[in-house]
């Protein structure tokens, strides 16, 4: 093959007005499947920005890639942690842009609750926190809940109310402001008056220091702490 022909292999054109079309660069090649990837997940939020690694302004996030570019990002001044990373693999890069999440937690409240037992070891009593949580945000998350902020809600240890919207969240917060109401005002009087009624009349009862094996028998009692056998609270 000649220079010359060479050369017009090498061309790509177009047959309607016979004018060299320029391939695409590796960095659109990259941009576009990016961007496909964002429409695909249909993020509500604008698709990441593909440049040449140069310093970004004001607060975003970057990840690095080893092709020599970043996507970038805007990073919220609430997010407690920072996701840019360097050094990816392109074919890499949509996944990492699904496990973007910005955080930001917050305490709950600490009580003394009993622990299930767990491992082969007995129930045991000990502090944690109820209704501690966090505000999330996965701007590139499969579900459309995640991508913008919500609140996530452990009311203990692993159970959860997730992808609470600011309606949900109020709604939440009416039902337990009306728990803590009724008991504060109906459960906590009653609970007063059942013990003023179990004092009276608690001396009826057989005592446990009787001496009589015949009346009580350690075998039936056992020796630890006794546990209700039925449901705390019974189905409304």
């Amino acid at each position: 093959m000649t220079e010359d022909s060479a050369s017009r292999a090498a061309l790509v054109t177009d047959p309607h007005d016979m004018k060299q079309v320029v391939p695409p660069t590796r960095e659109e090649v990259a941009s576009d499947l990016v961007s496909a990837e964002v429409a695909r997940l249909g993020s509500p939020l604008d698709p990441p920005d593909m440049k040449s690694a140069s310093p970004a302004s004001g607060r975003t996030w970057t990840i690095g890639t080893t092709a020599g570019f970043t996507a970038t990002g805007y990073l919220p001044a609430w997010a407690e942690e920072d996701p840019s990373d360097s050094g990816v693999p392109l074919d890499e890069l949509q996944l990492r842009l699904a496990d973007i999440n910005h955080w930001t937690h917050f305490d709950g409240q600490t009580m003394q609750v009993r622990l299930p037992a767990f491992g082969g070891e007995a129930s045991q009593v000990g502090e944690a926190q109820v209704f501690r949580g966090s505000i999330d945000c996965n701007p590139y998350a499969e579900e459309p809940e995640p991508r913008v902020p919500v609140v996530n809600l452990a009311i203990i240890e692993d159970f959860w109310i997730n992808d609470l919207d600011p309606e949900a969240l109020g709604d939440l917060a009416a039902k337990l402001r009306a728990q803590a109401d009724r008991l504060d005002h109906e459960i906590r009087p009653r609970l007063i008056d059942i013990r003023a009624d179990w004092a009276q009349h608690r001396s009826a009862q057989t005592p446990l220091d009787t001496g009589s094996s015949d009346v009580l028998d350690r075998d039936v009692f056992g020796s630890g702490p006794q546990q209700q056998d039925h449901e705390p609270w019974p189905e409304r």
